[in-house]
């Protein structure tokens, strides 16, 4: 369509070599390819799944809360406070699984053009953490859940369970996973940590590049124009700056 001109055996391969992305985006690759969800049973399941689990979850989620407010006993209060952190944690699950057949629904056949325009987006990002988040939060209330069940109560809290302490102490580790949770989801996003999860730049609107720009092309072209980079290790800090 821009009147570029590349082998035909570079159509359809994975690799973006135009840059209006048709060599991997035009009728001649598989539907699939074009979409975010890559068949309808995809579509379907997203849509049924995040469905299910959003409003299942918010179910439990306040029957849960009512136990917890209504519950005399210590350890029956941590068993359903861990209980209801899953709820939460499947929750939002559910949404993320909304989120994304929402966009697919939204972009259709033309998300492999936008493709790198979403996964560089705040969205991208924001479905991301919420994703990480719920399945943390799942995981590390189910393992301490299973924990409490196994342990005897008596070596995690107060043998009397009308103390602060014992509150304090079931509050602490409550918050512990919460808190280790929401780390995790925000640690790839970290200034810090993008070296060990950021595996390209997309220059919007650039016509120099195409798709998305590891770092060994970066290297190749800085060091072509400044040799200082030869011997030097490169950070996407430094790239960008």
């Amino acid at each position: 369509e821009t009147g570029e001109y590349i082998s035909i055996l570079a159509v359809c391969d994975g690799n973006f070599d135009c840059r209006d992305h048709f060599d991997e985006c035009g009728d001649s690759c598989s539907e699939s390819s074009r979409h975010l969800l890559q068949n309808t049973f995809l579509r379907a399941f997203s849509w049924v799944s995040g469905i299910a689990a959003t409003f299942l979850n918010l179910s439990i989620i306040g029957t849960n809360a009512m136990k917890v407010y209504n519950s005399r006993s210590l350890r029956g209060r941590i068993d359903k406070l861990l209980i209801l952190l899953v709820a939460v944690g499947d929750f939002l699950i559910g949404i993320y699984l909304l989120g994304i057949a929402a966009v697919d629904f939204h972009f259709k056949d033309k998300f492999c053009r936008k493709k790198f325009q979403w996964l560089s987006s705040s969205y991208c990002n924001a479905l991301g953490v919420v994703s990480t988040i719920g399945s943390q939060l799942s995981i590390f209330s189910m393992a301490s859940l299973s924990v409490s069940r196994v342990v005897s109560i008596n070596s995690l809290v107060s043998k009397d369970p009308t103390t602060l302490k014992s509150h304090v102490k079931v509050m602490a580790t409550l918050t512990f996973l919460l808190i280790a949770s929401i780390a995790l989801a925000f640690l790839p996003l970290s200034p810090s940590f993008e070296d060990f999860f950021v595996n390209g730049l997309y220059y919007h609107n650039v016509t120099l590049f195409t798709g998305m720009v590891d770092k060994n092309t970066h290297y190749r072209i800085l060091q072509s124009y400044n040799g200082r980079y030869k011997n030097q290790p490169l950070t996407w800090v430094t790239i960008r700056h």
